[in-house]
């Protein structure tokens, strides 16, 4: 694990020695001050980090981190290369081809040096990275093929700070995105400690620039993300880890796993057990949830008032369907006609023999000769059920049909079937076929 800072460098104020202006930083957390030409040095030193990434253009005052470092370390300056150095800085236009990387080799030794002069553990991996203005498209590309370049230096368990103070505006949206991007990608964390600014607009009258860690923004973007995977996907693991409450941490983690693993009713109970814990939560208090928690109400009102096991797993075979969970969709679809079933002849819906005691309803001779739509019914369970085993086990598609059939026929099956369910005159079944024949007929079956 190392400790990184990623810090963008601008072209700062010259004095007539050219020098660069310093500040006075102050971390408003310990009250620690520290004057530097730029923030990246006091932000090195507090956090003790491993190495720095600098990230600049041709025209950044490079030539001031190798005369600060080597001054902070008391080593020799080559005033030769300091000057060349500057001259080349300079010289440059963004029009032209600037110069070469390589130049910047004493830069990134003085880095290094200054990084062990107070972290003897830091080794010799920091780096200065040329990038373009990103004045069109074709330089926009080369700046983010810089920026992946550095997040390959970036490694599981790292731990990343970011300065943001200096340089164009759309550098520190650039890393921004790039943390976001390889924080997405990696299969491990990486730890974003802090995103720092050192804010000269707020400089009191003591002439101290306060340093404010703006980490919680970059949060937002895996509020976000959390937000999509819920809506689209029914995922809420995310959303999850960044709600501090942890009752609704652990009732969102629950929900998720049962519409992972489709257990209906448990999904059924975790919607109603969230529905009164939301009621609960004072959400003035709780951040970012209180945005993200409408949208979690839309969800939980969309099934909160369904009183019949059948509809409940019909409306679930909707929203699946929706969110493109197509095997969960049919699942509940087929399943939804057997609770209706159990349903009409007071049957526990829970009870597997009771079950196949209720699918075999649609199999009855005389029940469907008293209700021709149990003959509709009875077709399309056929064929939803083959779908269903070609989903659940794996099997071979055969000639016939296709996935794509099969997916854009869901909503032709599930509109023939809903009719049917909800169909008052199957409710009196009973009344012409009792239980009892029913279960003669099972049992020859």
């Amino acid at each position: 694990m190392a400790k990184i800072l990623i810090s963008p460098l601008g072209v700062g104020r010259k004095k007539e020695d050219r020098r660069y202006y310093s500040a006075t930083y102050k971390f408003n957390e310990n009250g620690k001050i520290y004057k530097t030409p730029f923030v990246a040095s006091a932000l090195a030193e507090e956090n003790k980090v491993d190495k720095i990434f600098f990230i600049g253009t041709g025209k950044s005052m490079w030539e001031e981190v190798y005369y600060h470092f080597q001054e902070k370390i008391n080593s020799n300056i080559d005033f030769n290369y300091w000057e060349q150095l500057g001259e080349e800085i300079e010289r440059f236009d963004y029009k032209s081809e600037g110069y070469d990387e390589e130049i910047l080799e004493k830069v990134n030794i003085s880095i290094n040096k200054y990084l062990k002069s107070f972290n003897f553990k830091s080794k010799d991996d920091s780096k200065c990275f040329l990038i373009k203005y990103g004045v069109d498209e074709k330089e926009l590309f080369y700046n983010l093929d810089i920026f992946m370049m550095i997040s390959n230096e970036i490694h599981p368990e790292d731990e990343v700070y970011l300065d943001i103070t200096h340089s164009f505006r759309s550098i520190p949206l650039f890393l921004y995105l790039m943390l976001d991007f390889i924080r997405t990608l990696k299969t491990q964390e990486i730890h974003i400690k802090g995103v720092y600014y050192g804010m000269f607009e707020a400089k009191d009258d003591d002439g101290l620039v306060p340093i404010v860690d703006l980490k919680s923004l970059l949060e937002i973007s895996r509020w976000i993300r959390g937000t999509n995977d819920f809506v689209n996907y029914g995922n809420g693991y995310l959303i999850s880890e960044l709600v501090e409450d942890k009752g609704i941490k652990k009732n969102i983690k629950n929900m998720t796993h049962a519409i992972n693993i489709n257990y209906i009713f448990r999904i059924r109970k975790q919607i109603n057990n969230l529905s009164e814990k939301l009621n609960k939560a004072n959400l003035d208090d709780m951040g970012m949830f209180k945005y993200v928690s409408t949208t979690i109400r839309e969800f939980i009102e969309r099934f909160a008032n369904i009183e019949k096991d059948y509809k409940f797993q019909l409306e679930m075979s909707k929203w699946f369907n929706e969110n493109s969970r197509y095997s969960s969709a049919y699942i509940c679809l087929i399943e939804s006609i057997v609770t209706r079933l159990c349903d009409i002849y007071d049957l526990d819906s829970t009870n597997h023999e009771k079950r196949e005691l209720a699918k075999s309803v649609m199999f009855n001779v005389k029940v469907i000769r008293e209700n021709k739509r149990i003959l509709k019914l009875k077709k399309e369970y056929k064929s939803v059920n083959r779908i269903r085993k070609r989903i659940a086990h794996a099997m071979p598609e055969g000639n016939k049909a296709t996935y794509v059939d099969d997916i854009d026929n869901f909503n032709n099956y599930f509109e023939t079937i809903i009719s049917i369910l909800d169909d008052k005159s199957i409710e009196e079944i009973p009344n012409k076929v009792s239980i009892e024949e029913i279960k003669r007929s099972y049992k020859k079956r």
